[in-house]
């Protein structure tokens, strides 16, 4: 019934808003029926701005409210619940909270930690709103670390230069510049009075406008200079302290950052409860009645695509390769996820015939036999997945200490311990922000090191320009050396030769890994290099190299190179998980296609009688206005007459009777694209007939041998596309994806068929038979859609694994099989348990 009722283009279109409202958890991770794949990492890593985009939202509901006015029945309404739920949910964004590194890569950072003090005494307090919610949420899952205790040692740390003298020199800047912009609009105003016309400014209102403008410049002029006089003294007092430091400054800003994160994240993943259940169920729905290739949900996942597009191309800085990874990341392992589930969905409603017709005691105990000999393909599964977590988790210890010394990896995440980065929180998984920091870290030692060797430059210009130059380069290299295996306790490469193959192929992912590494290594020092030489360049003779241009250029460039190396190291997180997304999704999908194989050849081995159709909802063979003719011809060649049509053929074939005619377009291009370019079938020649008929003709010769469909108006054929050798023009293919017991038991999932009217040439290596005896379910390339068959399968429940069955067609159907080649093995579950061992 929800197939039929949602198949109108209005309630196609109604769908389609609705499900806009679910784009904002796609492409932000954090939509659970997306998520769920074993081994993928689902962090939050993007958001959607809810203070910008809410209207958009309630533009969609509103205009879902008004294509579904009319939609019946009136429970489609439920679909609404995503858009209505996003409309009101009480947050400004959807997704990750700002990342801990957002204190310290904004453009103009508060010298005086004026927003930092700020934010550190919300984040602490323990009254007002923010304080009560915090409180409620302690209460709730996960347990977050204690803010007070990890900030304090960072304020402790810079509180000596966040003196006030230098937030009363900000204030004064900032009063200065507003009285000179509040006289520099009074001076625009008197400019544009005089610049009038003489009878305009000789008017008694002009006079007066002019004499007010006149009377604030005087009113203003002396506490504008008393703010220069208070300015300048303060500038003595701020000079005389001691710079600023670099690594406490970006410590104090890492930690209060990762505090709002965590925090933040936890309230948002409690208040958007709702929205995700809504939104998670109506997805379900989807996919379960229509599925991932219908129109639907190809346009939410295009809308998702290019929403993610948008999202990852204001955020990101770096682009190329980061900036595509991170856009297509959430819809490629969104669409894996759906399709798994449709999976399984289709798994049981092509089989809903089945179910009903079978005893269910009898289905009961192949159910239970099933089980039992798909329990190889569990113990696969698992294992897999246990060696997946486990190379996970050895890679994230190395990543926590290189050193294999447990005695130094057991030191406390806050000590001097050994390791490049340091577990910000060991209940819970902190690697993605633990990498943030970790990088951030190493860039303001970078800093640090830099500012100082600008600070011990002197002598002329030029010597002064060589020297911060060398000291600047210098520095990253001590920071960042020029070879990954050079910081402490990394392993040390194999050293690959001819006598020792295991070596060189050991050696391989330590080579990924340096270059991996790399690459931005080498991009940062020179973006760093151009950035030291344009500073100081405008250096003049009265600076010395310590000017603030060139220390604004180090700071710059750290942070620059802070973001650049964050995006880096998402996408290599966001590549991680698309892979193993792909893996998992393959793996489970032949898991699922192999119990359904082990649950078929059971209850065809039980029922010999029981005839049925190989893909599911086919119409009829009594329903179709005129039969299908086949043409299997007991010589060599195969005779055909082509009447004001045209006749598509493979290139590889040769027809006699006219010349061909190489297309450069191939027809039906989105049709079946990928099997029609494997087996040379998308480009094809075409042999057009004019106003008289064409006789052609077609040879066999050995290995290839043809014969013929003649396809009425409303019918189809199911063929292989290996076995195809041409078609008629009017002819339309399509692709059906059946996961019903009779088209498991041929050994695929997809079935081509060919509709027509018009002609469909196959080929078989063999002799091509129609006689409905019992074979080799290999062995059949094509029959009419609608035909009814057989399966026979052997009575021992241990052969699954070595033997394969037969099938026979039943009357009045009709179906082609070839003759059984030399060295043909047969199609026993061992091959889909190969399938699972592939790498």
């Amino acid at each position: 019934m929800g197939l039929e009722m949602i198949r109108p283009r209005r309630r196609d279109l109604f769908l389609l808003l609705c499900l806009a409202g679910v784009v904002p958890a796609l492409i932000t991770n954090t939509l659970p029926t997306t998520t769920w794949l074993p081994g993928v990492e689902g962090f939050r890593w993007a958001w959607v701005d809810l203070a910008g985009s809410r209207w958009l939202f309630g533009a969609a509901l509103l205009a879902a409210g008004v294509v579904g006015w009319r939609l019946r029945p009136r429970w489609l309404w439920l679909a609404t619940l995503p858009l209505l739920a996003l409309v009101l949910t009480p947050a400004p964004r959807i997704g990750a909270a700002e990342g801990p590194l957002h204190w310290i890569e904004q453009e103009t950072p508060d010298p005086t930690l004026e927003a930092e003090r700020a934010a550190s005494e919300r984040l602490l307090a323990p009254d007002g709103p923010d304080g009560r919610i915090a409180a409620l949420l302690a209460r709730l899952p996960p347990r977050l670390p204690d803010a007070a205790a990890a900030m304090q040692p960072r304020w402790q740390a810079v509180e000596e230069w966040a003196r006030p003298e230098r937030r009363v020199l900000m204030r004064i800047r900032q009063e200065r510049q507003r009285l000179e912009a509040i006289a520099a609009a009074a001076a625009s105003s008197a400019s544009r009075l005089s610049s009038s016309s003489p009878s305009a400014s000789a008017s008694p209102s002009a006079a007066s406008s002019a004499s007010v403008h006149e009377a604030m410049r005087k009113e203003l002029a002396p506490q504008h200079a008393q703010l220069r006089a208070d300015e300048e003294r303060y500038m003595r007092i701020v000079a005389a302290l001691p710079p600023p430091p670099a690594a406490a400054l970006w410590e104090l800003r890492l930690g209060l950052g990762l505090h709002e994160l965590w925090r933040d994240d936890k309230r948002a993943r409690w208040v958007e409860v709702p929205y995700q259940v809504a939104s998670t169920l109506l997805v379900l729905a989807v996919v379960a009645a229509l599925g991932v290739g219908h129109r639907v949900t190809l346009g939410f996942l295009g809308l998702a695509l290019v929403a993610s597009l948008v999202s990852a191309a204001t955020r990101l800085t770096g682009g190329g390769l980061a900036l595509v990874l991170a856009a297509l990341q959430p819809v490629f392992v969104g669409t894996l996820a759906l399709f798994v589930l449709r999976v399984l969905a289709r798994g049981w409603l092509d089989n809903r015939e089945i179910w009903r017709s079978t005893p269910k005691p009898a289905l009961r105990r192949a159910l239970a036999w099933s089980l039992v000999l798909w329990s190889p393909f569990a113990l696969v599964l698992a294992a897999n997945f246990w060696a997946g977590a486990a190379v996970a988790g050895r890679i994230e210890a190395r990543i926590y200490c290189p050193s294999l010394n447990a005695e130094s990896c057991a030191r406390p995440s806050g000590s001097s311990g050994r390791g490049l980065v340091r577990n910000s929180d060991p209940e819970r998984d902190t690697l993605r922000e633990d990498l943030h920091i970790a990088l951030a870290r190493a860039f303001a030692a970078f800093e640090e090191r830099a500012l100082g060797a600008a600070r011990k430059t002197s002598g002329t210009v030029a010597k002064m320009s060589a020297e911060l130059h060398k000291g600047v380069l210098g520095a990253y290299d001590e920071v960042f050396p020029d070879s990954l295996f050079k910081f402490p306790g990394m392993p040390e490469r194999p050293r690959c030769h001819l006598f020792d193959p295991l070596a060189c192929l050991a050696s391989i992912p330590f080579d990924a890994a340096e270059a991996a590494y790399q690459r931005p290594r080498k991009r940062t020092r020179s973006a760093l290099a151009e950035r030291v030489r344009a500073a100081l360049g405008s250096v003049n003779q009265a600076a010395t190299a310590a000017s603030g241009d060139v220390q604004s250029a180090l700071r710059g460039q750290a942070v620059q190179a802070s973001r650049l190396a964050r995006e880096q190291a998402d996408a290599t997180l966001v590549a991680a998980a698309g892979v193993a997304a792909f893996g998992n999704a393959a793996l489970l999908f032949v898991a699922a296609r192999a119990f359904l194989l082990v649950l078929a050849r059971l209850l065809f081995a039980q029922n010999k009688a029981a005839f049925m159709t190989i893909t599911p909802r086919e119409k009829p063979l009594g329903e179709q206005a005129a039969p299908v003719r086949l043409d299997v011809p007991e010589g060599d060649e195969l005779h055909m007459r082509l009447h004001h049509d045209r006749l598509l053929m493979k290139p590889a074939f040769d027809v006699d009777g006219a010349a061909p005619n190489t297309l450069w377009l191939p027809p039906q291009p989105w049709r079946a694209a990928l099997a029609r370019l494997r087996n040379g079938c998308w480009f094809l020649k075409e042999i057009e007939a004019g106003d008289e008929a064409l006789s052609l003709t077609l040879k066999s010769t050995p290995g290839t041998n043809f014969f013929c469909w003649t396809i009425p108006e409303g019918a189809e054929v199911a063929f292989r596309w290996d076995r195809f050798a041409g078609m008629s023009g009017s002819v339309r293919v399509r692709r059906i994806f059946s996961l019903k017991l009779g088209t498991l038991v041929l050994g695929r999932v997809t079935v081509a068929a060919a509709r027509g009217p018009g002609l469909l040439v196959q080929h078989a290596y063999t002799r091509a038979s129609a006689q409905r005896n019992s074979v080799s379910q290999a062995r059949v390339v094509g029959w009419v859609v609608g035909t009814l068959f057989r399966v026979e399968s052997g009575k021992s429940r241990k052969n699954v694994y070595v033997d394969h069955c037969h099938v026979v067609c039943a009357e009045p159907g009709m179906a082609v099989h070839e003759a059984a080649r030399e060295g043909r093995g047969g199609h026993g579950l061992w091959r889909e348990l190969v399938g699972l061992l592939r790498p």
